[in-house]
């Protein structure tokens, strides 16, 4: 069966985008070329131009499908069960800190603070990326009583990305597993209380 114009076009941007994010791991934003991308997607760059005039509308755009891959990825995650499974969300973040699309995410992060049309190009996209996660937690945890379990997501997100960034340049750290036990045990008291007690044994009410 014939591949259709559009089913072809979403395979060479779903090559353009995994090529991107190999080329930012190996090389950073700096150093990439066009040239680059196009050779580990194995198109031309006539080809890329056509979806990507520059290096960076490339990376932009292969932020942007890495950022839509982890919401759909939680999103199907919540939607599994009545109740989220926050153990197994958290496996997953870790997962997801682990991988190659979040050392690439990592590196554009430190370049941008550098490169002002990076940051332009790629801050939209991470705002955006916010408001996204926030939704998802919110639907996690969508009482108003729950307004501390939302913050406590939040911060869990922020603990884990800190950790998995500086992962990348120590491979193995004792303070880190210690960290990620608080996590899982907090991550726990949190599923077996509930925000009403939790919110209470904190605050001290009866």
């Amino acid at each position: 069966m014939r591949q259709t114009q559009a089913e072809r076009r979403q395979q060479t941007l779903k090559k353009l985008h995994a090529a991107t994010v190999a080329c930012i791991v190996n090389k950073g934003f700096s150093r990439l070329t066009t040239t680059d991308i196009a050779e580990a997607a194995g198109v031309s760059q006539g080809a890329l131009f056509r979806y990507y005039p520059s290096k960076t509308a490339a990376v932009a755009g292969a932020t942007h499908y890495l950022f839509d891959k982890v919401i759909r990825d939680f999103n199907c995650l919540l939607g599994e069960a009545c109740e989220p499974d926050l153990m197994r969300i958290v496996d997953d973040l870790e997962t997801w800190f682990r991988s190659a699309d979040f050392i690439a995410v990592s590196r554009l992060f430190a370049e941008s603070s550098a490169d002002a049309d990076l940051k332009e190009a790629i801050q939209p996209i991470i705002e955006q990326h916010r408001l996204n996660t926030h939704a998802l937690i919110g639907q996690a945890f969508p009482a108003e009583s729950q307004a501390m379990l939302r913050s406590a997501a939040h911060a869990v997100i922020y603990l884990m990305q800190g950790i998995a960034t500086e992962k990348h340049l120590i491979a193995d750290d004792f303070i880190e597993r210690e960290i990620m036990r608080l996590v899982r045990t907090f991550v726990a008291l949190i599923a077996a209380q509930g925000n009403a007690n939790l919110s209470d044994s904190i605050t001290g009410r009866k």
